[in-house]
């Protein structure tokens, strides 16, 4: 519900609000390698790339690989013409690969079919795979200054805090109704800048926003009413056997499909990941008959499951060849050359080349 919504809609028509975080940005915005300074327009590949790691993904978490990515590909030209694999490796531990993929995918396309350039609109840019509406947004007015909010959840609650909206689905009508038509990539940054930094979820510090005065939420000494939260769901359990197979100094990889989870990485072979543990082998592997032992168990946490997974080992006499566009025997001293997501990297620590070493030896 909007209060003293005469008044506020004078700020708003006066452009008092824009104004006043649009000074305070100027003045306090944080350094980030990918921001272009205040009033300037970005490089849309640099803006692609940093939000694409964005999503999900804390700040300084995002900061050293943005770094190592933009080293490896500078430009959109480069990122094309780089192999999956590649991608994958500089994108492993920042999680959700599926937005590798696709920046890889969609590197092609506009190489291919837009001549290397970016479309100038968030409309045109949501075409791409892998651009949702908020990366549109914010390439849009970041790179090209369309009068275009992005929506994320930092927005989203310093725009609800602001109006005093607890349905999330009135904020972005009354963002766009604030957003200016000059600096709106600034603009977009200024908001996620207080979300992130002063407005947050279960902290904020009033004392220091641009916007105390405005702020409905603030007057009424309740801003953690709103937005309303969402209920959320309750994470299932999944169950698998992970297979660490090992031959002469060589660990079996599995290459997993291109599409679902964890898509064209290379991890553990196992067993398919279900509600219920399967006492099976893997499946379509080279390996035969052989004794798998226990090693440790892991659990890993997803998005929407968290996964309990089993370590067998087991030493094979002999490196069969099979599908080698699927299975792969890596010696030990090459492991860090290709993409292991977590959750194996997990399944492989405790020192368990080590401990397997002292198994043989046994």
């Amino acid at each position: 519900m909007l209060h003293d919504s005469s008044l506020l809609f004078q700020y708003v028509l006066k452009g008092t609000i824009t104004q006043a975080l649009l000074n305070w940005y100027g003045h306090y915005a944080r350094k980030l390698p990918w921001r272009a300074p205040y009033g300037k327009l970005q490089d849309p590949y640099i803006v692609w790339i940093s939000e694409s790691m964005l999503q999900q993904t804390m700040v300084a978490t995002v900061e050293p690989y943005f770094a190592r990515f933009m080293t490896a590909f500078p430009t959109l030209v480069d990122l094309a013409r780089a192999s999956l694999d590649d991608v994958l490796r500089l994108w492993q531990g920042l999680g959700y690969y599926s937005r590798a993929r696709n920046i890889h995918y969609t590197a092609h396309i506009l190489l291919k079919d837009h001549e290397g350039m970016f479309p100038n609109n968030a409309q045109h840019l949501q075409e791409l795979p892998g651009i949702g509406p908020y990366t549109a947004a914010a390439i849009a007015s970041m790179a090209f200054g369309e009068p275009v909010v992005a929506m994320d959840a930092n927005v989203t609650r310093v725009i609800a805090r602001l109006f005093a909206l607890s349905d999330r689905k009135y904020c972005a009508q009354h963002a766009q109704n604030l957003c200016p038509a000059k600096y709106p990539g600034d603009f977009n940054q200024a908001l996620m800048d207080l979300g992130a930094q002063y407005c947050r979820a279960h902290q904020v510090v009033c004392t220091l926003c641009p916007l105390e005065m405005f702020c409905l939420a603030y007057r009424e000494n309740q801003p953690f009413m709103y937005p309303y939260p969402k209920e959320k769901a309750e994470k299932r359990t999944r169950y698998a056997l992970f297979f660490c197979a090992l031959s002469g100094g060589h660990l079996l990889l599995e290459r997993r499909p291109e599409k679902g989870l964890l898509g064209g990485l290379y991890g553990l072979p196992t067993t398919p990941w279900t509600e219920t543990l399967q006492n099976t082998t893997p499946i379509d592997t080279p390996i035969k008959t052989v004794q798998w032992l226990l090693l440790h168990e892991i659990t890993h946490t997803f998005t929407h499951f968290r996964l309990h997974a089993h370590i067998l080992y087991a030493q094979v006499p002999w490196r069969e060849k099979g599908n080698e566009e699927r299975f792969l025997w890596v010696p030990y001293t090459q492991l860090a050359h290709y993409g292991i997501p977590t959750v194996f990297k997990k399944a492989l620590k405790h020192d368990l080349i080590a401990k397997i070493s002292k198994i043989q030896k046994e």
